[in-house]
């Protein structure tokens, strides 16, 4: 059985090399990926220190030249459900919800998914795993063009709203979305880890273009590479880095960042790291149809969390280094996520062994 779940991480690993598709539009994210585990691989569903964790995140981009039209909230719920075939394995099943709003005609894109993972023990011994995870559900992308105004509806100066030739399709589109994703990760303790995750994700039947005039098509392919590690370097200190790889067809965004977490508590029985963690970090941008190959600085990531307890708190905030930084004086976007780890149960521990430790993605 185990041979099986490995056979299908390899052959996840090489779709995300041999995909090529091409876009013209880039789908929502996050500069805390680890606040929206679900939505950056569903292979991490049901990867805490928990059974049950509840969670949200809200986001607000170039709100000093939009009064504030870019935004996204995200909330999700998922929980260890049953063990799996071995010991040390489980079963995982989540639900989350998004919504992001994007300019002034409102371009909204909304969708409700369900995921499921399963966490596998590979060598038995609860320092090696391997996580597998499915997701699926509805999307819906509709359009505001209430406020929306073109150049061909200005006359000497005079605006005239019904003056425009291209016929617009402001009509709520459905569409199926769907992922797959796995990851590899050792453990040694809460506080010593690695891991690695690739996912691979679509919207079926939601059209990027709206315009008769414009060939139709579908949102291309979206890829994630994950990877990231915590290394415990004194009695209170770690270092933990992470790095995030993003493509949708010609769209690439790949965000590095490093951080220093100050441990203040730390229970190894209970599974309870009390803990301030600093980052900071720079996000690269890349248009493989327009650009001359070179990946440019988007923006400066810096990112602060407490957690305490079962509860992480979270903020963001992007300084942008982008073509837009003199229209927004450098202003970027703004993130808020919040977390709770609920425990009624044995951690899904081996029996007479210690507990199956999970990362901090």
């Amino acid at each position: 059985m185990k041979k099986v779940y490995l056979t299908a991480i390899l052959i996840i690993l090489n779709l995300v090399i041999l995909s090529k598709e091409e876009t013209k539009a880039q789908s929502l994210h996050f500069s805390q990926n680890s606040m929206v585990p679900l939505l950056t691989n569903p292979a991490y569903t049901g990867l805490f220190s928990g059974d049950v964790r509840v969670g949200g995140i809200y986001r607000s981009q170039w709100s000093s030249i939009t009064n504030n039209n870019f935004k996204t909230v995200s909330v999700s719920a998922d929980a260890k459900i049953v063990q799996g075939l071995s010991q040390g394995d489980w079963i995982s099943g989540g639900l989350s919800f998004y919504n992001d709003k994007a300019g002034t005609v409102s371009i909204s894109n909304n969708a409700v998914l369900l995921t499921a993972g399963y966490n596998l023990n590979i060598f038995g011994e609860g320092k090696h795993f391997i996580s597998l995870g499915i997701q699926g559900g509805l999307n819906q992308q509709k359009l505001d063009l209430s406020n929306a105004q073109f150049d061909e509806q200005y006359n000497d100066g005079v605006f005239n709203a019904s003056n425009l030739s291209e016929v617009i399709d402001a009509n709520s589109n459905w569409g199926l979305l769907y992922s797959i994703g796995g990851m590899y990760y050792r453990i040694t303790d809460m506080r010593n880890y690695i891991f690695g995750g690739a996912s691979l994700g679509r919207i079926q039947g939601v059209r990027q273009n709206r315009v008769e005039s414009v060939d139709q098509s579908s949102i291309p392919l979206r890829i994630g590479i994950q990877a990231g590690a915590s290394i415990k370097v004194a009695n209170l200190i770690d270092v933990v880095p992470r790095a995030y790889f993003f493509r949708e067809g010609n769209y690439l965004k790949t965000d590095l960042l490093a951080g220093m977490r100050y441990v203040f508590l730390e229970n190894n029985r209970s599974q309870i790291l009390n803990a301030v963690l600093l980052s900071a970090g720079i996000r690269f941008n890349r248009n493989t149809a327009k650009d001359t190959g070179i990946s440019k600085t988007d923006a400066f990531i810096l990112q602060a969390s407490i957690e305490v307890e079962r509860i992480t708190a979270s903020v963001a905030y992007d300084i942008n280094m982008s073509d837009l930084k003199v229209a927004t004086d450098r202003n970027g976007a703004f993130e808020i996520a919040l977390s709770y780890n609920i425990n009624y149960r044995q951690n899904m521990q081996r029996k007479g062994g210690p507990p199956v430790y999970c990362p901090r993605l």
